[in-house]
């Protein structure tokens, strides 16, 4: 509830302070535009690393690896995408600081750390064998047609 407090009261009055005093110094046009482009150039930003994040993430499953810190890095661009689509100075540097490898790579291993093993369930992968030595494929085993169509009571 806290968070919830800061992030919809105190984080638009820092950002209007910073905005303002901003403005009193650059001239209001000025700092809107800056504002605007950086969350366009921020915007893109965020597509460019997402679609390198997608690729590693690919590339992890097809190695059959986890791809636990490509879904953190992924979690911290979407947060950096929406801190860059808010409008104001504060969330635009924190977004773009979020952009930057080094500091991504920190907030996902916290992410990482923090969020290991909180799952409410595991994922098991089994091999299934034959007595003589043979792999069950259950991938083309069908399912068992019904017996009556949706909707219908059985026959009697």
């Amino acid at each position: 509830m806290a968070l919830l407090l800061v992030l919809l009261v105190v984080v638009p009055i820092i950002e209007l302070y910073v905005f303002i005093q901003v403005s009193n110094a650059i001239g209001f046009l000025n700092a809107l535009g800056i504002v605007i482009l950086i969350s366009i150039f921020g915007c893109w930003l965020v597509k460019r690393a997402g679609t390198k994040v997608w690729a590693r993430f690919n590339e992890q499953l097809v190695a059959q690896r986890t791809p636990t810190k490509e879904v953190a890095d992924g979690v911290c661009l979407l947060i950096a995408g929406a801190l860059l689509v808010v409008p104001g100075f504060v969330t635009d540097a924190i977004g773009l600081l979020l952009l930057l490898p080094p500091i991504r790579s920190v907030a996902s291993k916290a992410l990482v750390r923090r969020y290991t093993g909180r799952a409410g369930f595991r994922v098991i992968t089994a091999t299934y064998g034959s007595a003589d030595g043979g792999v069950i494929d259950t991938s083309t085993v069908e399912p068992r047609p019904p017996t009556s169509p949706p909707g219908e009571l059985p026959r009697s």
